[in-house]
C-alpha cells in the first residue's frame, strides 16, 4: 500500500468507531498534525511515522534534524522492558514468537521504525503501548518543538495546488487534452491549467472538514458530522456538433454551508 492508504486502513478507518467523520478530512498530512496535537492520547507517534513514511526524503531533516525517530529508536534498542512490549502487542497468534533480538533487527533505522509503528498501529493502541511511545519532551522534536511535524510535511503536498499542478502537467504531455478530472479529495476546485485546458475536481459527495481553514479542529469535533458543510458537485461536458472545442463547466447538486463550532 501507498503510505496514505496504509494511513487510512490501519489508523483513520479505526477512529471512525468513535469519530465518524475522521476519513472527512483535508489535507491528509495536516490531520496527521492533528493527531500530533491530542494530548496524552498516544497518537504522536502514528503521526510521525505517516509524515516520515509519506514523505521519504524530506529536506528538513538536512537543515532541522528531527530527534523524535532517533530518541524512540534509541529506547527500543536500549530497553528491554519496551521492546518487549512491543513484541508482545505484534506478535500474532499463529506465528512463532517473535524475540527482542529479532525485533531489533527488523528495526535499522528511522523509516524501519516508521514502517513497523504504522503497519502495527491498532495492535499497538488495543496493547495499550502508544502512550508509551509519547515524546517525553519537547527535546526530542528538534530545534522547532511542536513545528517539527508540521515541517516534515513540506516534504510532500497533498493540497489543491499541488492537484493543480499535477493536472497541469497531465495536459501538457498530452496536448490535445482539453479537460481533466480529479476527484475524492473533499475540497472542489476548477481552474484553467493550459491555454486549451481546464482542471475539474466535484471534491467527494460526501461531508467535509478543511482542515487548513479550521486549524482549530480537535478529535473531539469530529463525532459532529452533521455540523460540517457539503457541496455535491459534478463535471459537466458537452461536445458541440460542429467539432469545435469541448464545453465544460463544474455544477453544483446541492449544498450546506458549515455550522461548525469548534470543541472548547
Amino acid at each position: 500500500m501507498c503510505p496514505g492508504t496504509l494511513f487510512m486502513v490501519k489508523v483513520v478507518n479505526a477512529l471512525e468507531r468513535d469519530y465518524p467523520f475522521a476519513d472527512n478530512v483535508h489535507p491528509i498530512q495536516s490531520f496527521a498534525n492533528m493527531l500530533a496535537r491530542q494530548d496524552t492520547m498516544g497518537f504522536y507517534p502514528v503521526a510521525w511515522s505517516f509524515l516520515r513514511f509519506a514523505t521519504r526524503h524530506p529536506l528538513i531533516m538536512a537543515k532541522e534534524r528531527d530527534r523524535y525517530g532517533e530518541w524512540l529508536l534509541g529506547r527500543v534498542i536500549r530497553e528491554d522492558d519496551l521492546a518487549l512490549a512491543l513484541c508482545t502487542a505484534v506478535q500474532a497468534e499463529d506465528a512463532p514468537p517473535l524475540s527482542i533480538e529479532a525485533l531489533r533487527n527488523s528495526l535499522g533505522s528511522e523509516d524501519d521504525l516508521a514502517g513497523f509503528i504504522l503497519e502495527n498501529w491498532s495492535r499497538l493502541q488495543a496493547a495499550g503501548v502508544t502512550s508509551r511511545l509519547e515524546p517525553e519532551s519537547s527535546n526530542v522534536l528538534g530545534d522547532a518543538g511542536a513545528n517539527t511535524l508540521g515541517k516534515i510535511a513540506k516534504g510532500g503536498k497533498f493540497d489543491k495546488e499541488s492537484l493543480q499542478l499535477a493536472a497541469r502537467n497531465r495536459a501538457a504531455f498530452h496536448e490535445q487534452t482539453e479537460v481533466v478530472v480529479m476527484g475524492h479529495t473533499h475540497i472542489p476546485d476548477d481552474c484553467a491549467v493550459t491555454h486549451k485546458a481546464w482542471y475539474y475536481n466535484p471534491g467527494s459527495w460526501t461531508r467535509y472538514v478543511d482542515l487548513e481553514a479550521h486549524p482549530g479542529v480537535k478529535l473531539a469535533d469530529l463525532g459532529k458530522e452533521a455540523s460540517f458543510p457539503y457541496s455535491l458537485k459534478y463535471v459537466r461536458v458537452d461536445a458541440p456538433g460542429d467539432g469545435g472545442p469541448l464545453v465544460s463547466s463544474l455544477e453544483t447538486f446541492d449544498e450546506q454551508a458549515a455550522d461548525f463550532r469548534p470543541a472548547s
